[in-house]
């Protein structure tokens, strides 16, 4: 008899729950990132759901809607798409919302303004069809807000745009934020405030193994997520239960596993 075990790899019973739980267009990321496809099918869904103005919205229908334009840039930016039409005509939609100071946003809530534009950049800055002037008032925006009380207290979304904005843009205060971001990083994981899946996120998105600031080892962010799954193949992210956050999250965490194992 063979000693191999029958029960599926964690990847593949994460692909079995998005098969069942997501739409199409996570259903073709989580193939993507298994390997069974290429990212082009994900592009296709994609593309599929462009609204006319270049950006996306939750139905597929104009108007496009911001929050889930930055959605929609971050799985391209995780299947590693970093050009081409889809992309231009994204770029251009988003040059044409931006305001004045440089922020993406309604302009009324700095908080909410800073999430979108730090994550907007952080995808943004990977790509060849962004204008440099158009990244560079972005990351002035953030800098102009910066203090390093935004990312103390296991201030998930600040770090998260924080973080991803100056790990890619050059920026004169970029060594500064990152080593607070390193450190709140590692506090925030060591403390349970952060779970794997969201740390290696943060650092797939950053494009970097590490933090300046922070010492988190893979093997011990690898047991975390490995830990976090559910039996049902899933992830649940901190304090969501919804299944549209729960696809996301098993998303992310596919993620964390290809850049981990």
């Amino acid at each position: 008899m063979s000693g191999r075990s029958s029960t599926p790899s964690p990847r593949v019973r994460a692909v079995q729950f998005i098969q069942k739980q997501g739409n199409d267009l996570a259903k073709h990321t989580a193939a993507a990132l298994l390997g069974v496809t290429d990212g082009e099918h994900a592009a296709d869904a994609v593309r599929a759901m462009q609204c006319t103005d270049g950006g996306f919205s939750a139905t597929g229908c104009d108007p496009s809607v911001l929050a889930e334009t930055r959605r929609v840039l971050g799985v391209l930016d995780d299947l590693g798409i970093r050009d081409g039409d889809l992309l231009q005509a994204v770029c251009a939609h988003l040059a044409r919302l931006q305001r004045d100071d440089g922020r993406w946003g309604c302009g009324s809530e700095d908080d909410e303004d800073l999430f979108e534009t730090g994550m907007i950049l952080t995808h943004l800055a990977k790509t060849t069809s962004a204008r440099i002037d158009m990244l560079e008032a972005a990351a002035d925006f953030l800098s102009g807000l910066w203090s390093p009380d935004r990312v103390q207290g296991f201030e998930w979304r600040p770090l998260m745009a924080y973080a991803g904005t100056f790990s890619n843009l050059s920026h004169e205060r970029s060594d500064e934020i990152l080593q607070w971001c390193g450190r709140e990083l590692e506090r925030g994981f060591r403390a349970g405030r952060f779970d794997g899946v969201q740390t290696v996120r943060l650092l797939s998105w950053c494009d970097a193994p590490q933090l300046p600031g922070g010492r988190l080892e893979p093997a011990e962010l690898l047991k975390s997520i490995f830990e976090g799954q559910a039996e049902d193949g899933g992830w649940l992210e901190p304090g969501e239960a919804s299944i549209i956050n729960r696809v996301g999250h098993t998303l992310a965490a596919l993620v964390g596993l290809r850049r981990l194992e």
